[in-house]
């Protein structure tokens, strides 16, 4: 029975001298798991920021990918001018588009 004590007192001993670094386990968890929360927060603050320049840059891309070429073919700026507004104006529907799916998630 006394070293069934002893064997108790031991183990008793062994939890209180581990109780702080238990402690201090839970608290690097806690605080990683907020970090995690900050960093979610910011991954989709950066997304809604990427998603709404999509309309820009789609705009300027169609305007220069439609507006160019049927001008040059057309030989006229009028032409190139009219193409590069329809570009222009399909690229940032597009935009939106991708804008949409993209913070749909």
């Amino acid at each position: 029975m006394e070293d069934l004590e002893q064997i108790f007192q031991e183990l008793a001993r062994i939890v209180h001298e581990q109780h702080d670094v238990v402690d201090s386990i839970e608290e690097q968890v806690e605080r990683a798991t907020e970090d995690v929360k900050r960093g979610n927060e910011s991954l989709k603050k950066a997304v809604k920021s990427k998603a709404a320049k999509a309309p820009i840059y789609a705009g300027i891309i169609g305007g220069l990918a439609v507006g160019g070429p049927v001008g040059m073919a057309a030989g006229s700026a009028i032409a190139g001018i009219t193409a590069g507004v329809g570009g222009l104006v399909a690229g940032i529907y597009t935009g939106k588009f991708f804008k949409r799916s993209a913070t749909s998630d």
